[in-house]
């Protein structure tokens, strides 16, 4: 862990949700794992999103992710149970296979 002082509340708060930050390289490897579909967390996938450069918009439940020299758009939507639906997991595992490329 870091060696950062906290003084406020709010740092305090900064600091817990920094232990819970999702590796990317982790997360890559499980969406790009077929079999992992059912399984992911919504925030999870944001989060990695996000770490990877692509950038976000929220419009309602959808949050929209768009990337420089990626010629479409990702659209996702969480289920009910703060999962990522299947289907919209696979578009991410195909952007990312078409984006290393």
């Amino acid at each position: 862990m870091h060696n950062i002082l906290c003084i406020s509340i709010d740092c305090m708060f900064f600091m817990n949700s920094m232990k819970f930050m999702p590796d990317p390289e982790k997360t890559e490897a499980a969406l790009l794992d077929p079999a992992k579909d059912y399984g992911h967390r919504f925030t999870e996938v944001v989060s990695y999103l996000v770490a990877t450069g692509w950038k976000e918009r929220v419009k309602g439940s959808h949050h929209i992710f768009t990337k420089t020299g990626f010629p479409f758009l990702i659209n996702l939507q969480p289920e009910k149970n703060g999962k990522a639906k299947a289907y919209q997991i696979r578009q991410v595992r195909k952007a990312i296979e078409q984006f290393k490329k």
